[in-house]
């Protein structure tokens, strides 16, 4: 998994979206088998639920009927649990066996799991002989706390979940939610993968920089210092001149070195020889590659939680400007908590990267950018 920098940022953009960081992309790399499907693994050991299983050369293929409700499969834990403590997820690589499309449901289980309580699960839909990878978070985020915490109006932070004890892993169930029709998938091998970072919940705050980037991590691309931010400029200057706009291009995108249709003022869309295309004004054919909601900030809310955030600046310093005021797009706390007073750290940024012009060095740059990439 790879994440790349948020673009408009310049750094990334995290105080309510930090969990999409390359720092979680780099947890991936850790991982255990938990089942491997060769000639050693004993079939006996595995539970069905009107299924049946067989060893191939690619996994275990189990075939379900559709009478019973949850028709599937349980592998329990050789050794009777695993401490998965430290892992972020289970993931089993499957496929679809099938003609027909398929979700295939995955339960992690600690003893006494009922189908209510002590137990966490996960779901793949798969299309007709297509292979996916169904995961299960064991914990919401790669971040686990040491006791749960009131972090107000984030979509995603970090915590510790209390439906299943990771420690104390005692089976995984693959089933089938009441299908109609039989079924065959296949189960290529299991692991437990990612890390998850323990953290201690009387030192978590603050936990956003004075960038607005989440404090107890580290990643390729995380700005550690206002130098470090302002020397980005020469890095990106570099890469847009070593990466130019494709040539052949019209104002509008289009291709100047392909055929010439009507040219009628307007975007279209029109047949060519048996393919539908876009077509710009000028007649040329154009590829869109939708790209949207390009802009210089995204305040956050600060109302409530200014204990989150490390060095918000004074309001009469240079980067007061940046204080705002909220009303839109009000979710969880802030629903009944609106107007609320906001900051920006994206504006805030490339002030400080680009200087007072900042405006219409960015406004440049975004041009430059897209059509680089």
């Amino acid at each position: 998994m790879k994440f790349k920098t948020y673009f408009v940022s310049g750094i990334p953009r995290v105080a309510a979206f930090f969990l999409l960081l390359s720092a979680a992309a780099a947890k991936e790399k850790e991982s255990s088998v938990l089942f491997r499907f060769d000639r050693g693994f004993d079939l006996s050991a595995v539970e069905k639920t009107d299924a049946e299983v067989s060893l191939v050369s690619g996994g275990l293929l189990v075939s379900t009927g559709h009478k019973a409700k949850w028709p599937g499969v349980a592998l329990r834990a050789p050794s009777g649990r695993w401490d998965l403590s430290r892992f972020f997820y289970v993931e089993a690589f499957v496929r679809n066996r099938s003609a027909e499309p398929v979700t295939l449901n995955l339960r992690v289980d600690n003893s006494g799991a009922d189908g209510r309580t002590n137990h966490i699960s996960g779901r793949v839909s798969l299309e007709p002989f297509a292979a996916g990878r169904l995961r299960v978070k064991l914990n919401p985020t790669p971040w686990r706390l040491s006791r749960n915490l009131e972090l107000i109006g984030m979509r995603g932070a970090p915590g510790r979940t209390d439906r299943i004890d990771p420690a104390n892993v005692t089976r995984l169930l693959f089933f089938l939610g009441k299908p109609r029709r039989d079924h065959v998938f296949l189960i290529e091998k299991i692991v437990a993968g990612g890390r998850v970072v323990d953290l201690d919940a009387d030192r978590f705050f603050p936990f956003i920089d004075e960038f607005g980037q989440f404090v107890h991590d580290d990643w390729p691309g995380k700005v550690h210092s206002l130098k470090e931010l302002r020397a980005r400029r020469a890095e990106e200057e570099r890469d847009l001149k070593a990466h130019p706009a494709p040539e052949e291009r019209d104002e509008y995108g289009g291709w100047t070195g392909g055929p010439k249709l009507k040219a009628t003022g307007f975007f279209r869309v029109e047949k060519y020889k048996g393919v539908w295309w876009l077509v710009d004004p000028e007649g040329r054919l154009f590829w869109s590659h939708g790209v949207d909601c390009v802009r210089a900030g995204n305040a956050t809310p600060i109302t409530d939680r200014e204990r989150c955030f490390r060095g918000l600046p004074a309001e009469n310093s240079s980067l007061g400007r940046f204080y705002g005021r909220g009303n839109r797009a009000a979710h969880g706390y802030y629903l009944t908590h609106r107007p609320f007073r906001t900051y920006d750290f994206g504006r805030a940024n490339r002030f400080r990267k680009y200087g007072e012009k900042w405006e219409s060095v960015f406004a440049s740059l975004c041009h430059r950018r897209l059509r680089s990439w």
